[in-house]
Formats: C-alpha cells, structure tokens, sequence
C-alpha cells in the first residue's frame, strides 16, 4: 500500500519535472530532488525486513563515481580552497546522484515512460513556438529585461523560458533528438504519434536553427546525420547533399545566416578570439596541475592567474568554452578519464540497445540517446554544455530513460542478448 502510494506521488512529480525541463532550473532542482527523495523512500519500502539491500547499480558506475572522487579530492586537497567553495564543487556533481534516482524509478514504473515522453515532447513544442515569437518581437514571460547579448540585429536569438540561448540550444538539442528518433520509429499511436510527434519535432528543430548559435547548428547537424547514417547509409548522405544546398541558399538570402557562418573561421572575430584566449588559458591551467587540475569550477576564476603566467595581455575571462577543457582543467586528467569513461559507456550502451531490439520503444530510446550525446559531445568542442544545469537536468532524464529501457530488455531477456 505505501509503495503504490509513493509511486503515485512521483507520478505528479515527474510531471512537474518534465515541465520545469524546457523552462525553470528551479523547477529542475526543486522536483527533481522532491522525486529523488520519494525514489529513496520507495526503495526502502520495497526491501523493507531484508537483511541487506540489494546493490542498484548502472554501467558506468565505476567512471561516475571516479569523478565525484576526483573532485572531491581536488576540493579538498588543492591549497586555498575555501569551505564555501569546498562546499560547492562537490555539490556541483549532485547530479549522479539524480542519475540513479530517476533510472530506478523509471524501471519501477517503466510502462509510465510512454506516458511521460508525449507530456514531455508537447511541452518542449510549445516553449519552441514560444521561442520562434520571441525571433522578430523580443518577448520575454520570465522576466523583466532580457539577455542583450540574445539580440541580432534587428532581430533576437530563440531561447524561451531561459537566459542563455546557449541553454537553450542544447537543452532542446539533446531533446530534439529523442523526438526525431521517436517519429523515425513510429513509437506512438492515435494522435500522439500522427500530430503530436510530428508537429513539436518540427517545430522545435526550427526554434533550433533560429537560436543563431553556430556550435549547436553544427552538433545537431553532426547528431542527426548520424541517425540517420546508423539507419541507413545513404539517408546519411542525402542529409549531406540537401543540408548543403539549405546552408548555400540561407547564405544567399540571409545576410544574419551568412555572418553566422562567415565568421567561424574568422579568427579577429572577438567571440572567436576570446575562445582561443581561455583555451589557451585552460590549457596552462593543466599543465601546471596535470592530476587534479585546479579545482572543479574554479577554472573561470583562475583565468587571470593564467594569463598572467602565460603572458597573454587579455581581460576575456569566461568558462573553458570547450567542456573537455574545462574538465581537463579543473580536474585534471583523472578527471578528464572519468568524464571521458562514464560517457563513452552511456554512449555504447546506448548502440547495443538500438543494435540489438526489435522493439520501437527501445530502438528509438537507443538512437535518440546516441543522437543526444553527439549534439551534446560535438557542441561541447566551443561550449562547455553539460555543466550547464538546464542541460545537465535533461542529460539525467534522457540518460535516465536510456538506462531504464537496457535494464527492462536485458532482465527480461526478451529481445537482447546476455552478452549486453
């Protein structure tokens, strides 16, 4: 009795989450830790008299718990760390713990995943058609003054409910992702699956590429032609030759388009050069701290000391706005293994569980996550992502479902092989 009525609480809670994924990193920490904590109170319910509780672990378990104990090293090995900022750089990795939460509780109530994923894709279309009236308008529900720098010319960057089209994009990239997949492979019926599915993934993908924001157009561009390419080969290609002509005649007929790209390769352009400034600022960073870096976090507030090291004559002082950068040196290369260790067992996880099913739920849960990490890992090359907390609450989600629908298919036995 007490387990079904903890499981019908989380019900409401997952839906408020899901909800607070496309518009509040307040909403995000607030139901996701209420979530965790009933998750707690259900698994003690469950195995309540037993002797000992049995172990729940995820593949990856090793690599994740190897970074919380890199950073947790770090904070408190690492000279002129204050309590504070102890504090906050081993609370800054909650997130694994949140991992575990919502991959228990989706493989509790795994038939509740086809429900929560239609909520999900019908909240992000309508922040995306949100986002698309905010292009010519500038209108901003949440809050008073907007982000200047989400202006363009004369017209504004789509980005929602959130301050960052940076969030944004890669928020709604990673989700975008498990929308197309779900489309691909038909996983709805009724409505869901001929308008709802349809409609929010285009919609979404358009709020996309009127985010302006050059990394994420080439990640998402990279995520889908792997999709695609996974499903069949030439559908890859066909992605290449029409993605081509599109960007040909956007940079015909839109000069904002055309100064986007043009200036990739511009290395005077200040954002460009900024980049390369705390790249070569990160990169001292490990070099002078090649095992625990700097501390986790801490790498924007280190930037001056590193300039000055280097001689480099700059006031840029931002994140790594590479992640693999900003691990390396904010955690050093124990640091950059674990990152690099969780995420590659996400990821191949991910490719047994497309490879291997027959099965569309699972098929499209496979390559949607495969897509969602590429978008995520290929943006993350000039963006530090993941350590954004709107992204790093849709990467728990998404990873969530992925280790869910393994776990539901390996134990069950019913499509996948043992040596999954």
């Amino acid at each position: 009795m007490a387990l079904n009525i903890l499981a019908q609480i989380t019900t409401a809670t997952v839906y408020l989450y899901l909800l607070a994924l496309t518009t509040s990193i307040a909403g995000m920490e607030a139901f996701s830790w209420l979530t965790a904590i009933i998750v707690l109170l259900m698994y003690l319910v469950d195995h309540f008299g037993e002797k000992t509780l049995p172990r729940f672990r995820l593949p990856g378990d090793l690599f994740l718990w190897g970074f919380w104990l890199v950073v947790t090293l770090g904070a408190l090995l690492i000279p002129d760390i204050s309590g504070k900022d102890q504090k906050y750089m081993i609370s800054n990795i909650r997130w694994v713990l949140l991992i575990y939460a919502f991959s228990y509780l989706l493989s509790f109530k795994f038939k509740s995943l086809k429900k929560y994923l239609p909520v999900l894709f019908g909240f992000a279309g309508l922040v995306a058609i949100y986002a698309i009236v905010q292009v010519p308008t500038g209108l901003e529900l949440a809050r008073e003054v907007g982000n200047p720098k989400n202006r363009y010319g004369d017209l504004f960057r789509a980005h929602g409910f959130f301050y960052s089209t940076m969030t944004y994009s890669y928020s709604f990239g990673m989700l975008f992702c498990f929308m197309l997949a779900s489309w691909i492979y038909k996983v709805f019926d009724g409505w869901v699956g001929r308008f709802l599915v349809p409609i929010t993934t285009t919609v979404v993908g358009i709020s996309l590429i009127l985010s302006f924001t050059r990394g994420l157009w080439i990640a998402l561009a990279a995520a889908v032609f792997v999709m695609l390419f996974s499903i069949k080969r030439k559908f890859g290609y066909m992605l290449i030759v029409a993605g081509s002509v599109l960007v040909v005649l956007a940079m015909i007929f839109s000069p904002i388009v055309r100064d986007r790209i043009t200036s990739i390769g511009d290395f005077n352009n200040s954002s460009n050069l900024g980049r390369i400034h705390v790249w070569q600022g990160n990169w001292a960073m490990f070099l002078d701290n090649p095992v625990l870096g700097v501390g986790h976090r801490r790498n924007t507030e280190m930037l001056p000391v590193y300039y000055e090291k280097i001689g480099l004559d700059t006031s840029y002082v931002s994140n790594a706005h590479n992640t693999y950068l900003q691990v390396l040196g904010g955690t050093g290369l124990l640091g950059l293994l674990s990152y690099c260790g969780f995420m590659f067992v996400f990821m191949m996880t991910a490719f047994r569980l497309w490879k291997n099913s027959t099965e569309p739920l699972a098929r499209s849960i496979g390559l949607g996550a495969i897509g969602g990490m590429v978008c995520l890992h290929v943006g993350g090359l000039t963006q530090v992502n993941f350590f954004d907390g709107e992204v790093t609450h849709v990467f728990v989600f998404t990873t969530a479902c992925l280790l869910a629908t393994y776990f539901h298919y390996v134990q069950n036995r019913k499509e996948l092989g043992k040596d999954l």
